[in-house]
């Protein structure tokens, strides 16, 4: 059995039992629920291991995940998963939105954030303040799902990260723009992707737009 998308404490908590005691389980989860807490629906602009932080207006309905977004106990209690194994798997369950279904009433929006672009800065975010280690968070971007899946990384598939570059998103590549970290400057960009040995996205330079 995989379980998608853990979210909370007692979730890995019975995953961790489970492999225990042998059984055949598997899990998964978000960047967002790696950084994000549920005080973000309440304004604040603060990772989960940052004591303050920026605010805004409250009910950002970018901020509207399934799960939901979680507490920073919550949060740390899923670093420590994906550290000890319990956690197989990193997947950004991106999920793009056009503005109709996101500029409404909170309760009208639909679920789902834009993530692809700002994964690997969240997951950098963590590691530097020391909640999780850089070679556990790539496995779990790459070998980990694949052995989730049951198939291997093909060995000319590559992503390049410069861990250094500041950006600042001010505008998605991807049609949906609903996260809440437009316009918050982050570390650490995605500069090229390979597919069989091709470059199919290559960007050296610091940019505002990802």
């Amino acid at each position: 059995m995989h379980l998608s998308h853990v979210s909370t404490a007692g979730s890995v908590e019975l995953v961790r039992r489970a492999k225990a005691n042998g059984l055949a389980i598997t899990c998964e989860v978000t960047p967002h629920h790696l950084a994000l807490t549920d005080e973000w629906v309440a304004g604040s602009r603060a990772f989960a291991w940052e004591d303050d932080g920026s605010r805004v207006a409250p009910y950002d309905t970018s901020t509207k995940v399934n799960p939901p977004l979680r507490t920073a106990a919550d949060v740390r209690a899923c670093w420590a998963g994906l550290m000890d194994g319990t956690i197989d798997a990193i997947a950004t369950d991106h999920a793009p939105h056009a503005s109709t279904r996101k500029d409404v009433e909170y309760q009208e929006a639909a679920f789902g954030i834009s993530v692809f672009e700002t994964a690997v800065p969240l997951l950098l975010a963590g590691v530097a303040a020391g909640w999780g280690t850089w070679d556990r968070v790539v496995a779990a971007l790459t070998t980990g799902p694949a052995s989730v899946l049951g198939i291997d990384v093909p060995e000319n598939d590559l992503v390049v990260i410069d861990p250094a570059q500041r950006w600042t998103p001010k505008v998605l590549v991807s049609r949906g723009q609903n996260t809440p970290l437009i316009g918050r400057e982050l570390m650490g960009k995605v500069i090229s992707t390979l597919v069989d040995g091709e470059i199919l996205k290559q960007s050296f330079a610091p940019v505002g737009a990802s």
